[in-house]
This record gives C-alpha cells, sequence and structure tokens, in this order.
C-alpha cells in the first residue's frame, strides 16, 4: 500500500508499518509522549503477526515520518496499542486519515469491535475518537502517569460490523 492523501494543507503518503520503521516510530512516540515506549517494545510489536500498523509521511523530499497508528488484532476484535502525531504536523488532519485507514483494513478483516485507551486529559484525542463515534465503556484509575501526577484512563470502544 503506497497511498497518497491531502490532509488539510498537507499531503501525506501512508505506508504499512515494516520491521525496519523502529527507530521512525520510537522518535515519533518520544516527540509525543511523556512515558515513551523503548525500540525493544516496538521491536517487539512489528515481530507480532497479530500487530498492523500504518505509517504517515511527509511528501517533501524526505519522506519524512509524521505519526503512525498501530493495533492488534485478535479473533474479531481489534485494540489500537498508540497512535501519535509529530507535533510539527498537528492540525492537519493527519490523525483522521491514520483512522480511516485504519479502519478500512479492519472491515476488510471483518472486525466486529475497535477498544482502546485515552488518558481522560487528552482532549485531542478524545475528540478524534467521538468524531470515529467511540463510546466510554470504562475507566482506569490513576493509570497514566505524567508530570503533574495520574490521570484515568477511559477505555472505549465502537462496533466495527
Amino acid at each position: 500500500m503506497f497511498t497518497t492523501f491531502s490532509s488539510l494543507h498537507r499531503k501525506v503518503l501512508i505506508n504499512p508499518v515494516k520491521k525496519g520503521d523502529v527507530k521512525a516510530l520510537h522518535t515519533l512516540h518520544k516527540k509525543c509522549f511523556w512515558q515513551a515506549w523503548d525500540k525493544e517494545t516496538f521491536r517487539f510489536f512489528l515481530h507480532d503477526s497479530q500487530v498492523v500498523g500504518f505509517l504517515s509521511l511527509s511528501t517533501g523530499e524526505t519522506h519524512c515520518p509524521t505519526g503512525f497508528v498501530l493495533a492488534r488484532t485478535v479473533a474479531d476484535e481489534a485494540e489500537i496499542l498508540s497512535i501519535a502525531v509529530d507535533i510539527d504536523y498537528r492540525g492537519y488532519g493527519i490523525s483522521y486519515v491514520l483512522m480511516n485507514v485504519l479502519l478500512d483494513y479492519l472491515y476488510q478483516k471483518q472486525i466486529k469491535m475497535l477498544f482502546l485507551e485515552v488518558d481522560e486529559f487528552n482532549k485531542r484525542a478524545r475528540t478524534l475518537y467521538k468524531h470515529f463515534d467511540c463510546k466510554v465503556i470504562g475507566r482506569r484509575r490513576g493509570y497514566y502517569k505524567s508530570q503533574s501526577g495520574h490521570s484515568d484512563a477511559l477505555i472505549l470502544s465502537r462496533k466495527l460490523l
């Protein structure tokens, strides 16, 4: 898959993640999250046949990574493991494009339910998931740790089929 999407004022390329994308995913994750996963975590996920992901790249000369989404599928369910967009590329709809590509993939694989967790204070992510009709079904108290303390993880789901 090599797809070009116009995302507001910028174009991005969307490719499936490959085992060689460990460094790019790790670098993006570090830019986006206070407690970033290490390279070994990404290596583990990218070697798992049940993990699927998509990487967005700028359409400039360097095709620099701008964002990614990773999900794990088990039977007829999927869980978003992480979604991240480089700070310099936020506000251009890249997360919406990544979600659309992921959802299209999950539909093709006949996945029936999607699950994910989001920090209760992450307004951008909550807006994204609300746009895709994800509903809060639970809460994990104090799940996320940040520089300012702990926050709850909201557990969300969306029926796909």
